[in-house]
């Protein structure tokens, strides 16, 4: 069974972007230890988004918390929340991957009796973790599940833990699939039965003075424009006819070419660029 892919947009979070975002009607991921207030904005407008817990911020930043802190917010907010991921417990020097699955799993049962809305909470399974916690939680019944820890691997190692997991979840076609921080389409397409993913992907791009194009790729809008690793791609050192087709793009995406050379500018464009990316996407 071929599903309906979506992508989430994660991080970000200036005004204008998160405006550009919702106007344009696309899914949301945001941390609540990260991005608490971007999500609670969001919900004033009557928005919904997926929240990441945060737990990887978390640990990395040395933060306790709370997870029946975690709830309570949870439990205000859940009308504006589309979902939510358990609590989840890092691996560390300290914790042991065959921990952090048993705490995770225990955090999920424990959350699933004190949420208002149970059939939001979104049990996430790691990267390195025995497989036989993700058939536990498949054979609980579960609908919706996140595969979490790929962010940082790279390309073989992404592809080797999906290529192992496959199978299960040809079997549990049911089940939507949501693998946390994965921007790469190729993948997307290969893999046929992830659901849903997100990423930051989209906004590297701008943050590094660069839009992308259809017709020329990537396009440098920054100010460095004499440095060797800029000058080729620089928009102001293109050919005039060349220089056309990014105006033209620019434009009809609802932009002037002058935006290009901010970065918020460029940021609300790469939402657009990437939307109209994914929608292309076929599988």
């Amino acid at each position: 069974m071929t599903k309906k892919y979506n992508f989430y947009f994660a991080g970000c979070g200036n005004k204008s972007t998160e405006k550009t975002l919702r106007e344009n009607d696309c899914c949301r991921l945001l941390s609540w230890v990260n991005e608490k207030k971007v999500i609670e904005e969001r919900s004033a407008n009557g928005y919904k988004t997926f929240v990441d817990s945060g737990a990887f911020s978390a640990y990395t930043k040395g933060i306790d918390i709370d997870i029946d802190d975690y709830i309570a917010w949870i439990n205000r907010w859940h009308p504006y929340v589309e979902r939510y991921c358990c609590w989840d417990v890092i691996p560390s020097d300290k914790v042991s991957v065959e921990e952090s699955a048993k705490q995770t799993w225990k955090n999920y049962q424990y959350m699933k009796t004190k949420v208002t809305d149970p059939s939001k909470l979104v049990y996430c399974f790691h990267v390195g973790e025995d497989i036989t916690y993700l058939l536990q939680a498949l054979k609980s019944g579960i609908d919706f599940i996140a595969l979490g820890g790929l962010a940082k691997k790279g390309k073989k190692q992404r592809e080797e833990f999906l290529e192992l997991v496959e199978p299960i979840f040809e079997e549990y076609s049911h089940v939507h699939v949501h693998v946390f921080g994965m921007g790469s389409m190729p993948i997307v397409q290969r893999f046929k039965f992830i659901s849903s993913s997100d990423s930051t992907t989209p906004f590297f791009p701008a943050k590094h003075g660069r839009i992308q194009t259809d017709s020329c790729g990537n396009v440098y809008f920054g100010e460095d424009v004499d440095n060797e690793k800029h000058s080729k791609e620089a928009f102001v050192n293109m050919l005039p006819s060349h220089q056309q087709l990014v105006v033209d793009e620019v434009t009809a995406r609802g932009f002037d070419i002058e935006d290009m050379f901010t970065n918020i500018g460029r940021q609300d464009y790469q939402v657009v660029y990437w939307k109209e990316k994914v929608e292309r996407l076929t599988r």
